[in-house]
């Protein structure tokens, strides 16, 4: 689910900004199983054109300290004559994504930022989960199943934010 915290609206753009903020939940189950989060993308939505690649961080919880990032990347830049740099769908695998754990009856806050500098005036970005039918955007374990990647909250449209 999308947090009731996570940002909307007009906004103005920095070096680490919160762009979306995700609520995962492990509701009471019978043998108490903690699911494990094994990765997650989002789908990115964007107007803003970077003059340069940018960094996009998966946080757990929170921004406090950089031991709760759990995946990071920058934006990728194409051409050679005219460099296009831009925001597009994360694409973390298990191997550079680190595990989350959230034990029965508990949630687990996953906050998303991005190097949003170059956003420009009526620019803007919207972070949502996409249901990722052929690579999955969101897969988990609950310690009997090792791959889950049916999950009935997603598609989860992203709030926009507007520069």
């Amino acid at each position: 689910a999308k947090s009731s915290s996570a940002p909307s609206g007009f906004t103005a753009g920095s070096s680490e900004q919160t762009v979306a903020m995700f609520v995962v939940t492990n509701t009471a189950n019978v043998d108490n199983q903690t699911a494990t989060i094994k990765r997650m993308n989002v789908d990115v939505g964007s107007t803003i054109s970077n003059t340069a690649a940018r960094a996009v961080k998966f946080y757990k919880d929170d921004r406090t300290s950089s031991n709760n990032v759990i995946a990071s990347t920058t934006t990728p830049c194409f051409g050679t004559a005219s460099v296009i740099c831009a925001f597009i769908d994360s694409n973390f695998t298990e191997a550079n994504f680190t595990d989350v754990d959230v034990s029965a009856g508990a949630t687990r806050t996953i906050v998303v930022t991005m190097d949003t500098s170059d956003a420009a005036s009526q620019k803007n970005l919207t972070v949502g989960i996409d249901a990722g039918q052929t690579t999955p955007h969101f897969e988990w374990t609950d310690g009997v199943t090792s791959s889950i990647t049916m999950n009935d909250s997603l598609p989860l449209s992203g709030n926009t934010l507007t520069y």
